[in-house]
């Protein structure tokens, strides 16, 4: 299976020993293309794949299998490769280490996806600006809430977005918040 190495699938696979069969990555087709999926039931990670050989397009695979290959592209090791055909393979010149699939049923992630229509609007952040922000008003969760004004110019793009930090479950209101501004995209 070959996934871009800019990506790591396994950010957002469960941690809970509880929650079986989303503590790995799934192998899904959505719109007609494969993709490695991991979620913990608050977020959803949809990163694109291209399976190659005797891959399978279905099933789940321990986060232990990606990291281990991941581990060996760090290293630099020429030739890794990560089969997942009814069992995670991890191949390099020196080496190879099987995982076994996991059991039990994935998230069926065309139920959780939004439709393409209708769109609002849509806009892009630095996501690292927008982390960097909630740290600073106190987010006691990482989480804000964005406010998004319409300029009258019909672009709900065009200006600064307040990010106000979520403490004990609630927005707060007249209290420390900040200002992004959305990418300019071309």
């Amino acid at each position: 299976m070959h996934y871009p190495k800019t990506c790591d699938p396994t950010i957002c696979a469960a941690a809970e020993v509880t929650r079986y069969a989303i503590r790995g990555v799934a192998v899904v087709q959505h719109d007609g293309k494969t993709f490695l999926a991991a979620t913990d039931g608050r977020k959803l990670s949809m990163v694109l794949a291209t399976p190659e050989g005797d891959d399978h397009a279905s099933g789940i695979y321990p986060v232990d299998a990606f990291v281990a290959a991941k581990r060996k592209t760090f290293r630099k090791t020429p030739e890794v490769s990560l089969s997942l055909n009814g069992k995670a393979v991890v191949r390099s010149t020196d080496s190879t280490k099987e995982f076994p699939a996991m059991e039990g049923r994935f998230l069926d992630v065309a139920n959780v996806i939004p439709t393409r229509e209708p769109v609002l609007f849509s806009f892009s952040l630095n996501a690292e600006f927008l982390a960097q922000l909630a740290k600073a008003t106190g987010s006691e969760c990482g989480g804000v809430e964005l406010t998004i004004r319409d300029f009258g110019d019909g672009k709900p793009d065009s200006g600064p977005i307040e990010v106000r930090p979520i403490v004990a479950g609630q927005t707060v209101d007249n209290a420390s918040f900040g200002i992004i501004m959305p990418i300019e995209r071309k």
